[in-house]
């Protein structure tokens, strides 16, 4: 992710401001970043779900977060019970990343 992709959140959040919106002929898409954090110690991951804000960049760093969605902890007993939560299968998805206009 780049400095860029988080720029594009203040252009989308001004679509809301009344005639702005009209000039816009498609909403520019927000960028929002998935966090996690594996404790060892503990054996937990704690996640979260965030989006940039705007100006929340300094030092090449996201330092200032418009909203942030903190998921619940995971908690692992023991590396069986991973071993024992992985799926037999995962379901074939296909999707398309890219410009739309360009398919």
């Amino acid at each position: 992710m780049t400095e860029r992709d988080v720029w594009n959140n203040r252009h989308s959040d001004q679509q809301t401001l009344g005639g702005l919106a009209d000039l816009l002929s498609e909403p520019m898409p927000v960028t929002w970043v998935l966090l996690y954090f594996y404790s060892k110690a503990k054996n937990h991951i704690r996640v979260e779900l965030s989006q940039p804000a705007p100006d929340g960049f300094k030092d090449g760093y996201i330092r200032v977060w418009k909203e942030r969605i903190i998921l619940p902890t995971l908690e692992f007993g023991s590396e069986e019970l991973l071993l024992d939560a992985q799926p037999d299968s995962t379901p074939d998805i296909d999707f398309l990343i890219g410009d739309a206009e360009a398919s």
